[in-house]
């Protein structure tokens, strides 16, 4: 888990303003956790200059605060994290097996480790062990793992009627390359 430091750099934005992002920087960061439907949240305090007092007191704010930074990372689509292919659990278990997939992979995510879907030769389906890195709301970084850059990840199912121009058959995988940023 990581939090804000005192000091960092935040950005938000305000429904009043919704094209506009200001700036501020992160003052104190409150140690009473709350925590609501098992979400963990501390109150954090960001200072910032508003000459003009167009923002006002208890106005929604949407903060960014980030707390890590990767240049020219590999990177996936957050979308291949979290698809599995439909099939039945003995099916999958194989499939893990026979790729070397460890169980900390798709089961605890211990330390990192996650399993994607590509479509390997011929268009199989194949599971892939890596480890992730940081991540934002789109994407996450591949610290190690048997991936490159441009393999066709699945990042979700197409089915019929879900797209009116889908050239696929209903249930096919939809691919998407992977990429640095």
């Amino acid at each position: 888990m990581a939090v804000g430091k005192v000091g960092g750099d935040a950005t938000f934005q305000v429904d009043a303003f919704p094209s506009e992002v200001f700036h501020g920087r992160v003052s104190a960061v409150r140690l009473n956790a709350t925590i609501v439907q098992n979400v963990v949240t501390y109150d954090t305090i960001v200072d910032f200059d508003n000459p003009d007092g167009r923002l006002l007191p208890g106005e929604t704010a949407y903060v960014t605060i980030p707390t890590g930074h990767a240049d020219n990372a590999l990177q996936i689509p957050n979308a291949a994290l979290t698809w599995t292919p439909d099939l039945p659990p003995a099916e999958l278990a194989r499939l893990y097996q026979h790729a070397g997939i460890p169980a900390a992979a798709h089961t605890t995510h211990l330390g990192g480790q996650q399993v994607v879907w590509k479509l390997g030769p011929a268009d199989a389906l194949e599971p892939v062990a890596l480890k992730a890195g940081i991540s934002d709301y789109a994407s996450t970084q591949v610290l190690a793992g048997k991936f490159q850059e441009g393999d066709r990840l699945i990042t979700g199912t197409i089915t019929a009627g879900s797209s009116p121009s889908a050239k696929t058959t209903p249930g096919a995988p939809r691919p998407t390359p992977g990429g640095r940023r």
